[in-house]
């Protein structure tokens, strides 16, 4: 049994790299609380406890920064917004709790971390760094045998042989170039696999190139590290090198440990994510190194935005009347708020131009649009229950159909006659009333015809279901901002009874969307 059930929080983040960090920023930014959960004693991750003292060439920004200097820039960045911190904890589990809709993550010191959402961003999961069998080299480990580099000054004058011919082993030789003695670098392959610029580099410094087809055959030594044999792997001829250290970066064998038991989507040991950043399972996300999709590139700064549209997505989840892009501050005027929320996105909205708010409207109006939303709504679980070759899918849009149906009529048959009758008026509210102007002139869509197109070009139940979701998000931002701008009572209720249905549709979506990527 866990010891400790921690409060619950909007976001956990698994992973206290540069990527986490900067996750738990971004949601500060957005006002969400959050948790890191690191399975290191410090953040930092992999930087930090492998590399800290390794130029970082991928950043924005930076032309190079130490990793740790990185690190701490990021850390500084992150704690203004006061995350909570969970250090030296190994996630084990994550359970679903179907009673309040949230997650426990449970860890190795037998704590139960409760979240609303789950962003992974664990990087390459366990890692151990991949290991020669060759004669001499285990026996010397530590005396001399280098997988990582903590302190540059370790090598301060000494000969060293580094194998490898990815990012590290490349960024390594640069950095160690002027501390050194002398530098060999040994590449079995025909080619290197770092970025070009870094080979370039390479190829005009000081060290000496073994390349291609060399590798290590024997390392000898007493009580450290005292040289080497390595050979060409074509033609067999081999070398004697003296030498006072050998660093190994042949890369890491990643592990996603319990991670792969929680029934996530698992492509080749990374985290199957579209490109929401959305795992299979509602509310729980993906970012940087452990994650996959198309066009993927393991590159920290990739990973900052991935972990940023996260971010943005898990906020929507929580509350589906916020936006997921919540826009830019150069963008934003001093006075009126003219910033549209996220269910007005239309592509009217990238043809218009700003929208004062310098009108009133009356609940009665306001009224009469929600109709045409809902019918939008009906039209399209009509049209998709056609389209489904599914009879459970079927079942479900056939009954979002028949709920959009009964809106109708309570909007037509109640609320239209109720704000007709109690004067209810809606006046610079910049937010609202430009969402209104925008709903008024042209509902969800553009136009009519522009869902109809839509529709036509779905051809998955998941297609179908990601709209779906998009319409009752919709909804429930557009009743959630009326609601927010009246003062009546009754209107108030009636109101509140549409959201917390609109609410049930999007989970009815989102649980028949999850079963159908389990299946997959």
């Amino acid at each position: 049994m866990p010891n400790m059930e921690k409060e619950v929080v909007d976001i956990t983040i698994i992973g206290g790299g540069p990527v986490g960090l900067y996750g738990a920023y971004y949601a500060g930014l957005r006002g969400s609380t959050v948790r890191i959960i690191e399975s290191l004693p410090q953040v930092g991750g992999r930087l930090m406890a492998l590399y800290p003292e390794k130029y970082i060439y991928d950043v924005a920004g930076f032309p190079k920064i130490y990793a740790k200097d990185l690190i701490n820039n990021l850390t500084e960045q992150a704690l203004q917004y006061k995350p909570l911190l969970a250090l030296d904890e190994k996630v084990t589990g994550m359970v679903f709790n179907d009673r309040d809709k949230t997650y426990s993550l449970i860890t190795d010191k037998d704590n139960r971390y409760n979240s609303k959402t789950v962003i992974i961003a664990a990087g390459v999961g366990a890692f151990v760094p991949r290991k020669l069998d060759v004669k001499g080299i285990h026996d010397l480990e530590g005396r001399g045998v280098y997988y990582f580099v903590k302190d540059l000054n370790v090598f301060k004058d000494k000969r060293i042989v580094i194998v490898g011919g990815g990012d590290s082993a490349v960024d390594w030789a640069l950095n160690l170039e002027k501390k050194a003695k002398h530098i060999t670098l040994l590449h079995r392959l025909g080619r290197f696999q770092a970025h070009e610029d870094s080979i370039d580099k390479l190829l005009n410094s000081s060290v000496d190139v073994k390349f291609p087809y060399y590798e290590i055959k024997e390392v000898y030594g007493s009580e450290r590290v005292e040289a080497v044999t390595y050979f060409n792997n074509k033609s067999g001829e081999e070398n004697y090198l003296e030498t006072d250290a050998l660093l190994l970066n042949i890369g890491f064998l990643a592990n996603l440990g319990p991670i792969s038991e929680w029934g996530i989507n698992i492509d080749k040991n990374s985290i199957k994510v579209n490109n929401g950043m959305e795992t299979n399972l509602p509310g729980v996300y993906g970012a940087g190194d452990i994650v996959t999709h198309p066009g993927k590139l393991k590159l920290i700064s990739t990973g900052a935005g991935e972990v940023a549209i996260a971010v943005n997505v898990a906020k929507n989840f929580i509350d589906p009347s916020a936006k997921v892009e919540p826009g830019h501050s150069s963008s934003k005027k001093k006075g009126k708020k003219t910033v549209l929320p996220d269910s007005a996105k239309t592509k009217q909205e990238t043809k218009s131009k700003s929208i004062t708010a310098d009108r009133t409207y009356s609940g009665f109006e306001i009224i009469k649009i929600a109709i045409e939303e809902e019918k939008d709504g009906f039209n399209f679980y009509e049209k998709m229950m056609g389209k489904s070759l599914s009879p459970g899918v079927k079942e479900v849009f056939h009954s979002l159909q028949h709920e959009e149906e009964k809106h109708l009529a309570f909007l037509k048959n109640n609320l239209l006659p109720h704000f007709e009758k109690n004067k209810v008026n809606i006046q610079d509210e910049g937010e609202v009333v430009a969402y209104l102007e925008r709903l008024n002139k042209s509902g969800i869509f553009e136009e009519k015809e522009e869902l109809e197109k839509i529709l036509d070009e779905i051809t998955t139940d998941l297609e179908a279901i990601r709209l779906g979701i998009d319409l009752e998000k919709n909804a429930i931002g557009f009743y959630g901002k009326f609601f927010d701008s009246i003062s009546q009572s009754e209107g108030k209720d009636v109101l509140k009874k549409l959201i917390n249905e609109e609410k049930g549709h999007l989970e009815i979506l989102r649980k028949l969307q999850a079963s159908i990527m389990n299946k997959k």
